[in-house]
């Protein structure tokens, strides 16, 4: 139920943006929110994180994890982009 309305509620914000940077930066930080609900999600369900992804060589992580990365790494890459300095 929460990931619905956090689902419509980021599909609507993002209709009713105009600003091309702040959509963008919307977006990231949403795929941050899904990734940290999940995770809160599977910590009050089963109690623990599990995590079911094996990176060789790398370690574990869940999908949850990447999506957090995913959007840090698209926040700062929009941040530090000359395509939106001003």
């Amino acid at each position: 139920m929460v990931a619905l309305l956090l689902g419509g509620w980021i599909v609507h914000t993002l209709r009713n943006v105009h600003c091309p940077f702040y959509r963008e930066f919307l977006f990231f930080q949403s795929v941050i929110a899904i990734g940290a609900v999940s995770n809160i999600y599977d910590r009050l369900q089963y109690g623990a994180v599990i995590d079911w992804i094996t990176m060789s060589g790398v370690g574990v992580c869940n999908l949850a994890d990447i999506y957090i990365v995913i959007g840090m790494i698209g926040c700062a890459s929009l941040c530090l982009s000359k395509k939106y300095s001003y």
